[in-house]
């Protein structure tokens, strides 16, 4: 089933040409390949690859911020952001140069990280004990 509602979704949206016809090919202009994307405005977008990498010029040019490795990420403003690996769950608020640990669980993998607002956050963990 789960398979089938994949391939029903890339048909709806490959089947609408006005959404389609919107997407511009860019070079990074980097030897990278970015995994997880987020943009924060319509000209700043942060990259997680073995590292993390922002423009601020809607993609035309790319710079390395941090070696952040993580799994995913989150940014809530242009500077303030949040970050999973293993039993961490990281926070920086200088656009990405430095992350603390804000909080961990040693029994836990965060996996993914999301905030609807500035003040709620959710992760998704597994219990790596099972």
């Amino acid at each position: 089933m789960k398979k089938q509602m994949l391939t029903f979704l890339g048909l709806v949206f490959l089947g609408n040409t006005a959404i389609t016809q919107q997407w511009t090919l860019l070079n990074t202009g980097t030897s990278a390949t970015f995994g997880s994307i987020f943009s924060t405005d319509n000209d700043t977008c942060y990259a997680l690859t073995g590292g993390l990498y922002k423009t601020s010029d809607a993609g035309q040019s790319w710079q390395s911020v941090n070696a952040l490795l993580a799994y995913n990420f989150y940014f809530t403003d242009n500077n303030t952001g949040f970050a999973v690996r293993n039993e961490f769950i990281m926070r920086t608020t200088d656009g990405g140069i430095t992350w603390q640990n804000v909080y961990s669980i040693l029994d836990l993998e965060f996996l993914d990280v999301h905030f609807p607002s500035s003040s709620v956050g959710y992760a998704v963990a597994i219990d790596i004990t099972l």
